[in-house]
């Protein structure tokens, strides 16, 4: 029988003190009460998810009915209890991990709740649970792990993000294809100065962008796509000056674009602003400029003289109700100095 596992965790019952723990193979069942694992193991630095052809990985007979794992095979997926069972082990077992700095969950059938003994493991920098069935809350401990990677994308996790989201130095952070809900907190700016990549895309996040969102001064990918994010934009999203890639398709946006994010795709490293299927009803000279040049896309639309924009009646429909965002004076407000551009010279920080 082939039961898919993929769990670095389980390095810890041979004993090995790896920086890196990555399971990512087929195991075979040998025998009524044991798993033959193919493993990678890390070394030195970066990670070594892969390790090559599997068949020269080394193997790892791993009981299950012994002392330590007393979890059967629960049919052609190792499920939820196996796993529960190895992250006890690895939390009684922690001073075998003081190592650990990576640890990949990624690409496999595993559910449950978000699984608590992670965040025993002081040292870790890399954090990947993607493409798995958790749900529940993340703690928000989590957040305030001194974390460079967090990937928690297309799971299930239900919830809101916390006010505070303490002070990292986290690079990567992917919540995308989840059900995380309410607002996105003013103080991810403070909380995650290094971030360059924000990938938020396909939750039910709602209210209005805060305008400390343009403080992201490194991030280069801001995907915030398919949500239910409503309000103008920001002007101080002119502050991206690293952004490449933004993404603001799929949500209930109104107003005008703003021409200060278009001078990002004119005279910054902006190549992608795609603001599709919200409602702006205006677009100046800098944002045609670039709809001409394929940078920005601004379909499905309520602007009058564009073409592929809405039907009036939906945007009557969607103007009828009014949407007001909390310190709208925030929104005209540019926290940088660009020399280029006089007439945004900043002002001063709107206050709470």
């Amino acid at each position: 029988m082939i039961s898919k596992i993929s769990f670095v965790a389980i390095l810890s019952l041979l004993c090995i003190l790896p920086t890196s723990l990555i399971l990512d193979a087929e195991a075979t069942s040998t025998g009524r009460g044991t798993l033959e694992l193919p493993i990678s193991i890390g070394g030195g630095g970066g990670s070594s998810k892969d390790c090559g052809d599997k068949s020269e990985c080394p193997q790892a007979n791993i009981p299950l009915l012994g002392p330590v794992i007393q979890a059967p095979l629960l049919g052609p997926v190792v499920q939820a209890p196996i796993v529960q069972d190895i992250l006890n082990f690895v939390d009684q077992r922690l001073e075998l991990l003081k190592y650990l700095y990576e640890l990949d969950l990624s690409n496999n059938k595993l559910s449950g709740p978000f699984p608590m003994e992670v965040l025993g493991m002081t040292d870790l920098v890399f954090l990947d649970m993607r493409f798995n069935s958790f749900s529940g809350a993340v703690p928000p401990q989590i957040f305030t792990q001194d974390l460079y990677a967090l990937f928690l994308n297309d799971n299930e996790f239900d919830q809101t993000l916390p006010d505070d989201l303490g002070n990292t130095h986290v690079l990567y952070l992917t919540l995308a294809n989840n059900k995380f809900t309410g607002p996105i907190p003013g103080s991810i700016a403070r909380a995650l100065p290094t971030l360059t990549e924000v990938l938020l895309l396909n939750n039910r996040f709602s209210g209005c962008l805060p305008y400390e969102i343009g403080l992201l001064h490194e991030t280069v990918v801001l995907d915030a796509g398919n949500n239910q994010l409503t309000g103008p934009l920001p002007l101080s999203l002119l502050c991206l000056e690293k952004v490449e890639q933004l993404n603001l398709a799929g949500n209930l946006f109104y107003g005008t674009v703003p021409e200060p994010v278009c001078w990002l795709g004119l005279y910054r490293n902006l190549v992608n602003l795609s603001l599709s299927d919200n409602y702006f009803q205006h677009a100046g000279p800098w944002c045609r400029a670039l709809i001409e040049k394929g940078v920005l896309n601004v379909r499905n639309n309520c602007i009058p003289d564009l073409p592929s924009q809405r039907p009036v009646v939906d945007c009557a429909r969607f103007f009828a109700q009014p949407r007001p965002c909390p310190r709208m004076w925030s929104y005209s407000y540019v926290p940088c100095k660009h020399a280029h551009m006089d007439s945004l010279a900043p002002g001063i920080a709107p206050s709470a």
